[in-house]
């Protein structure tokens, strides 16, 4: 059993919380409007499910984990329905539902105690939705998406392009009124309304902001991203790097090979767009100011496990067809066995009881949540002329510095170091 549990993504269930999830619980712990009008950039959907959840279930590791694990269970769910309707009594049918399942990057944040197993939900679901042409759930869906997490926004604007492609000679020949009775744009519209007030507050705090914790890109990444973003790959274990170059390629031809010989050009072409439009605006976007996080991008590998069960349905060969899905199969049920010990979670549990220096990081930790809460109440001190503060971050991945300077009394300065890992 213990086997079972540390070379396979059961280990993500049972590890000790770390500290992105601690923060999680943290906030979920507050009346639900005293931390809404706290989150800034993180919008409040995730968090009012697990503040009911853990009302129910408690906020021990393995109940809030089993929340962000339902929601995974809930989009594989949508994929066998789409999977069924798409591929009949085609394998392809079974098969794609289990790939999906054990895609070693969804895998790893469907056990977490953040937004992304629920940002995974609602990003598969509206890209089944949009092309299944259900639009009052496609509306329903993207907007709690974006609610979830703020890059769901590259969901909606990749179909936006996808329809305009494929049905511009149709639009184009309409009138303004004509144009405004396209299913797709409606929705896309009554979208933009719903999202408008917590986008507003993101465009608010963007001009706010000097600095970030994300790392610049460079073109290592660029070479790579594809099969990062496959097996959920950040630079841990450290050599990793030439093997998901290669993967990086291996996939690209995969893509190319869907988009030229399968019957259902249109619907691979949406998924080809789904990876490629997103990483190239974004990684673009973060040589000049950094943006790129590969899970902020999950529907990109959500994508990616959609086309390439295209590319295996266009193989004409039925037993070369097989061999490539079995190849596929077991080459991420492989990454599924190696990946977990080689990528853990930091325990900040076990971190808290290796040496008092963690300790104190933790202490800290919970300082900088407290600051997050206090923030307000400390502003409005300090345009009443009480207090100057300067917060500066990106001091390295997850570290914060805070320095605090009190007039008419000695100048006193601290740095709460955290560390990222835990």
């Amino acid at each position: 059993m213990n086997l079972l549990i540390k070379y396979s993504p059961l280990f993500y269930f049972t590890q000790s919380l770390w500290r992105d999830e601690v923060y999680s619980i943290f906030v979920a712990q507050k009346p639900i409007l005293s931390f809404i009008g706290n989150l800034s950039f993180e919008p409040p959907f995730y968090y009012i499910l697990l503040h009911f959840w853990m009302l129910v279930f408690g906020s021990g590791e393995i109940a809030t984990r089993s929340l962000s694990f339902v929601a995974f269970i809930l989009a594989t769910v949508l994929v066998i329905y789409y999977a069924e309707r798409r591929f009949k009594r085609h394998w392809l049918a079974w098969y794609l539902p289990v790939f999906f399942f054990l895609n070693p990057m969804l895998l790893y944040y469907a056990f977490e105690v953040r937004t992304y197993g629920w940002y995974i939900f609602f990003a598969t679901a509206s890209m089944i939705f949009y092309l299944e042409k259900k639009w009052s759930w496609y509306i329903a869906v993207t907007t709690l998406g974006f609610y979830t997490h703020a890059y769901m926004l590259v969901v909606p604007l990749v179909q936006a392009l996808h329809h305009l492609a494929v049905y511009w000679s149709q639009i184009a020949g309409k009138g303004f009124k004509r144009i405004l009775t396209d299913p797709m744009l409606r929705a896309l519209i009554i979208i933009i309304l719903l999202i408008s007030p917590w986008l507003a507050i993101i465009i608010k705090e963007m001009t706010r902001l000097k600095h970030s914790w994300y790392f610049p890109v460079d073109f290592n990444l660029v070479s790579s991203v594809l099969g990062n973003m496959f097996i959920g790959y950040e630079g841990t274990p450290w050599y990793g790097w030439p093997f998901t170059a290669i993967l990086s390629k291996i996939l690209l031809l995969i893509f190319i090979f869907a988009l030229m010989y399968s019957k259902k050009r249109s619907v691979n072409f949406y998924f080809f767009l789904m990876i490629m439009f997103p990483l190239a605006v974004v990684i673009a976007i973060s040589f000049f100011k950094p943006l790129f996080v590969n899970r902020y991008l999950i529907p990109v590998t959500i994508a990616q496990v959609f086309l390439i069960s295209s590319a295996i349905e266009s193989i004409r060969q039925k037993y070369l067809r097989a061999c490539a899905a079995w190849i596929c199969l077991l080459f991420v049920i492989a990454v599924d066995i190696w990946y977990p010990g080689e990528h853990p979670k930091t325990p900040s549990r076990d971190a808290m009881s290796r040496s008092t220096l963690c300790g104190i990081t933790m202490i800290l930790c919970w300082l900088q949540v407290r600051w997050y809460f206090l923030k307000p109440n400390i502003t409005a001190l300090t345009q009443a002329g009480y207090i100057s503060i300067t917060q500066t971050d990106t001091l390295s991945h997850g570290m914060w510095a805070i320095s605090y300077l009190i007039k008419n009394s000695p100048w006193v300065r601290c740095r709460y170091i955290l560390s990222g890992h835990l």
